[in-house]
C-alpha cells in the first residue's frame, strides 16, 4: 500500500547543528526559521521535514572522509563514502509521524573519529486517519477501476467498475459495499454484442425512486436498487448512424429521454458534419423516436438536467462555442443560445439540481498556451427556464492536462469538487454561494488515481476520499498537509 503524502502551502522549516569535537559544547536548536551552526568545517542542514521524511543535507569533511548516521544513538545507514562534492545529501523516508528524534553524524578520515554533528527534530503529525481499499477478486478480475462511488443510506458504498476477466471479457461491474468496506453483492454486466465495445460509462444517475441509470456510448441500462437489470436500451443498430450517448433521464410520462450526438452526415461527406442526437423510448424499450438536428456544422449535446415536469435543460457545443437548450418532454430542441463564458474551450462534464430547482452545470474552461493545455473548473448557475444566473471559477486545479473528476452539493449547502492536474488531486470545498472555503492537493505518489468521491463532516475538519484504484480514506485536515496550496479557513 502506498504512502500517503498530503501537502500544505510549503511549510519548511530547517533544524540545524553541528559539531566539530566531542568536547565542543553542543549550541541550542532553533524550532523556527533557517538557521545554519556551524562548528569549524562540519555544517548540517534538516529541511523538507513532514510526517515520515526529512532530507539531511552536510558540508564534506573532505574527499578521503566517511560517515555514519545514528537516529536516538542506533546506526541507520552502512558507512557513506564522500562523494567529492560540497555538499553530502541523503534521505530518511520511513520516520513516524508526530515524533521526535534525535539526529547524529559521525564523520571519520583514515579511520579515526574527528568530528560530530547533532541535531533534533519532530516530523510533523500525520493526517491520515484510517485507510481501506475496495478491491475485487484478483483471481477473476485481470484488471479494474472504479468510475463512479455513491454512499448508501446504510452508511455503505454503491460502486461502479470497469473491469476486465482473466478470460479477456470486459464488463461494467457495480458492487454494494457495507460500511466496513466488504462486499454483499455484486453484479458485472457485459456488452450485448460482445466485448469489443468495452468502455467507461458516459453517465450514471441515480433516479428518485433509488433506481440506477448507466449510459453507455451505444446502450443504456436501468438496474434496480440491488443492481438487478431492469432494462436494456440499445442504440447500436443501424451502425451506420455513428451515434454516441452521454445522457439520460426519464421522463414524467416514464419514456426514457437520451442525448447525444452524431457523425452519420460526417460518413456520407454531408453536413451538418456532427448532429445533435435525442431520442425517446418506451419504458419497455419498444419504440423509438429519433431527433437529429444542428445549428452549425458541429453539434455535440453533452449533458442534461430535468428542468421542469415535461421540460430538460442540456448544455453542449458548437461552432461558436458552448451552447445552452431546452428539450420538450418529446425529446425535440425548442430553444438553443450560445453563451460566452470565456474565449475558451468550454467542456461540462456534469449536471446537478438543486433543492430549490436550480440547475448546475460543471466541467473545464480550457486554453493551449504554447501548446501546452491549461484549465481551469468551472461552475454554472442556470434558473429552471435555462439562463445562466451565476458563473464561477476555480484555478485551484490548473496546469498540464487537467480534469474535473467529480461534483457534489453538500447535505448543508456548498459544493465539493475534486480534479487532477499534473501535481496530483484537488479538493475544493464551497459555500453555497459557490465561493471557495478552502482547498487542498493530494500528491501523486498517494495513491489514489483519480478522487471520484469526497465529503467532509458537519465541522469540516475530517475529509472522506475515495480514489479510482480503491483506496477509501479518512484524512484529518487539523494534521500535517504539505504542499502545493492550502486556504483553510
Amino acid at each position: 500500500m502506498k504512502t500517503l503524502f498530503l501537502y500544505l502551502s510549503i511549510l519548511s522549516f530547517c533544524l540545524l547543528a553541528g559539531a566539530c569535537s566531542k568536547d565542543i559544547e553542543e549550541p541550542e536548536i532553533s524550532k523556527s526559521g533557517d538557521l545554519n551552526i556551524t562548528f569549524g568545517d562540519f555544517k548540517m542542514t534538516l529541511q523538507d521535514i513532514t510526517d515520515t521524511h526529512v532530507s539531511i543535507s552536510w558540508e564534506s569533511c573532505g574527499a578521503d572522509a566517511k560517515y555514519d548516521l545514528f537516529i536516538d544513538g542506533k546506526r541507520i545507514t552502512s558507512t557513506l563514502d564522500d562523494q567529492g562534492y560540497d555538499l553530502m545529501f541523503h534521505e530518511l523516508n520511513v520516520l513516524s509521524p508526530g515524533t521526535t528524534y534525535r539526529l547524529t553524524i559521525r564523520a571519520m578520515r583514515n579511520n579515526n573519529i574527528v568530528k560530530y554533528a547533532h541535531a533534533e527534530f519532530t516530523t510533523e503529525k500525520s493526517a491520515l486517519i484510517s485507510r481501506l481499499f475496495v478491491s475485487l477478486d484478483p483471481y477473476e478480475y485481470e484488471q479494474y477501476e472504479w468510475t463512479d462511488i455513491r454512499p448508501t443510506t446504510d452508511n455503505g458504498l454503491l460502486a461502479i467498475a470497469t473491469t476486465r476477466k482473466h478470460y479477456g471479457s470486459y464488463y461494467r461491474t457495480l458492487v454494494k459495499l457495507n460500511k466496513d468496506g466488504k462486499t454483499e453483492w455484486l453484479h458485472d454486466y457485459a456488452h450485448p454484442q460482445g466485448d469489443t465495445h468495452s468502455s467507461i460509462p458516459s453517465a450514471t444517475h441515480f433516479n428518485e425512486d433509488g433506481t440506477l441509470l448507466l449510459v453507455h456510448w451505444d446502450y443504456v441500462m436501468h438496474l434496480n436498487a440491488r443492481g438487478e437489470l431492469l432494462q436494456y436500451y440499445p442504440f447500436y443498430e443501424p451502425v451506420s448512424d455513428a451515434i454516441t450517448l452521454v445522457d439520460a433521464r426519464f421522463t414524467a410520462q416514464g419514456k426514457l429521454l437520451v442525448i447525444g450526438y452524431s457523425y452519420r452526415n460526417g460518413q456520407k461527406g454531408e453536413q451538418p458534419y456532427c448532429q445533435y442526437y435525442t431520442a425517446l423510448v418506451n419504458a419497455d424499450g419498444t419504440q423509438k423516436e429519433e431527433h437529429y438536428s444542428g445549428t452549425s456544422d458541429y453539434n455535440k449535446l453533452l449533458k442534461m438536467e430535468t428542468s421542469t415536469e415535461n421540460a430538460f435543460i442540456a448544455v453542449g457545443s458548437n461552432d461558436q462555442g458552448m451552447t445552452l437548450l431546452t428539450l420538450n418532454a418529446q425529446g425535440i430542441i425548442e430553444r438553443e443560445e450560445v453563451y460566452d463564458i470565456g474565449d475558451n474551450e468550454n467542456i461540462p462534464y456534469f449536471s446537478l439540481r438543486g433543492s430549490n430547482g436550480e440547475i448546475y452545470f460543471a466541467g473545464e474552461q480550457s486554453y493551449w498556451p504554447g501548446g501546452y493545455k491549461n484549465s481551469q473548473s468551472f461552475l454554472l448557475k442556470l434558473s429552471a427556464e435555462g439562463k445562466i444566473d451565476q458563473q464561477l471559477f476555480y484555478p485551484q486545479s490548473v496546469g498540464y492536462f487537467p480534469s474535473l473528476k467529480s461534483i457534489r452539493i453538500l447535505e448543508k449547502g456548498g459544493f465539493i469538487l475534486t480534479a487532477t492536474d499534473y501535481r496530483g488531486c484537488s479538493i475544493i470545498l464551497t459555500d453555497a454561494e459557490g465561493t471557495v472555503k478552502w482547498a487542498l492537493g493530494i500528491n501523486d505518489s498517494a495513491g489514489f488515481g483519480n478522487i471520484i468521491y469526497a465529503d467532509v463532516d458537519e465541522a469540516q475538519q475530517l475529509l472522506t476520499v475515495i480514489g479510482s484504484y480503491g483506496q477509501v480514506a479518512k484524512i484529518d485536515l487539523k494534521g500535517y498537509i504539505k504542499e502545493p496550496f492550502l486556504m483553510l479557513e
